[in-house]
């Protein structure tokens, strides 16, 4: 909240700049130019570096350069926006990293803590490579995919799962999971978690996830609802109910939409084309539409 020696009144012409800068650094006055609405009594300011090193230790003395570094998710709103970043590094000593696999690393640019993420409860490092990480909106929920067998319990699938972290608990749970709790038969990858945090959509060789059959599809789509529960099949051909094929989804903030890539021409009527398409997904809705 501002407060100005000579007040503006509702519905009047108005303009805020800022006066002054820190060196090396950028503002910007959210809706800072128009006509004051009424009832206004906020301005949403942002100054933040014009350039930052995110990939390093908490006590600056471990970089992770740039052949070491990559994946790299961005999360932070509601004032806070670009707060939290998640990569990937494969850099020695880099918060007690072996250096041995790519791990997954989660930094607060506000308190410049950097977190190693890959590890399991007793603390183990994950025992293979890990990728791919995407934040929730707020920054402190962290999903991504791994080889590792060693971050959950049980794990002895022997290929690629889904793994969230979240910043309250401090805790690594599987995400691509069977309704019984039990890991698919086949790897899951590409994942993407909502702005909300509640869901995850992923691609996925397994057969066991959604209870739908496979059918001759090589991967599909789904969504995992995290409050819920439940795992959905979305890339669903409507002629067989089985399998359809798809991969490469996005999710919107409220995990209501979801859109995903597919070479089958059986997923909406009238696709003949026989190329690769972009499909939309919203809950509650059927059939899929077709939106290249």
């Amino acid at each position: 909240p501002f407060s100005f020696p000579t007040p503006v009144n509702d519905q009047s012409p108005f303009e805020v700049a800022l006066k002054k800068i820190p060196s090396g650094m950028k503002g910007v006055v959210f809706h800072g130019k128009g006509t004051t609405q009424v009832g206004a009594d906020r301005l949403r300011v942002s100054v933040d570096y014009a350039y930052e090193l995110v990939s390093r230790s908490t006590d600056d003395k471990v970089i992770s350069g740039f052949y070491e570094t990559g994946d790299i998710a961005i999360g932070g709103y509601q004032g806070e926006e670009g707060r939290y970043v998640a990569f990937i590094s494969v850099t020695a000593g880099l918060e007690g990293n072996n250096g041995k696999f790519r791990q997954v690393f989660w930094r607060d640019r506000n308190t410049g803590i950097t977190k190693l993420i890959s590890v399991s409860a007793s603390g183990q490092q994950g025992n293979a490579d890990s990728y791919a990480p995407s934040l929730s909106a707020d920054g402190k929920r962290l999903v991504f995919e791994s080889n590792a067998s060693n971050l959950v319990d049980g794990d002895n699938n022997n290929v690629k799962d889904i793994f969230i972290w979240d910043a309250q608990t401090n805790r690594i749970e599987l995400v691509s999971r069977t309704a019984t709790g039990s890991f698919p038969d086949a790897e899951s990858f590409d994942a993407a978690i909502s702005g909300n945090g509640q869901f995850v959509v992923f691609t996925s060789s397994a057969s066991n996830l959604a209870g739908i059959p496979k059918g001759q599809s090589i991967t599909n789509v789904f969504i995992r609802d995290l409050a819920q529960s439940g795992t959905t099949m979305i890339s669903i051909d409507p002629s067989t109910g089985s399998g359809g094929n798809g991969g490469k989804g996005s999710i919107s903030f409220d995990g209501t939409r979801a859109t995903f890539s597919s070479a089958t021409n059986g997923l909406v009527a009238n696709d003949q084309n026989g190329q690769w398409d972009i499909f939309l997904w919203q809950k509650g809705q059927s059939p899929l539409r077709r939106v290249s």
